[in-house]
């Protein structure tokens, strides 16, 4: 927290639901050049265990095509 400021919130990133091919539902969103997925915790067996998991990965980004170089016949 930061001194002299109570009441101090940042927001991070939007998330959306999404349902998986499994009919599981789930968060998504991305923060930078990085991925975030919100899961329920399916292994949850203790009260003291977290309601959800929470997974960063990086975004894996498709390189644009360079494009092809045209040779040019015609001789000047």
């Amino acid at each position: 927290m930061i001194a002299g400021q109570d009441n101090v919130s940042i927001s991070l990133c939007g998330l959306w639901e999404n349902t998986s091919t499994k009919g599981e539902r789930y968060l998504s969103g991305s923060l930078g050049n990085m991925k975030i997925m919100v899961f329920k915790n399916k292994n949850k067996l203790a009260e003291n265990h977290p309601d959800y998991r929470v997974v960063l990965f990086p975004v894996q980004r498709k390189e644009p095509e360079k494009p092809q170089e045209i040779e040019d016949s015609i001789e000047f």
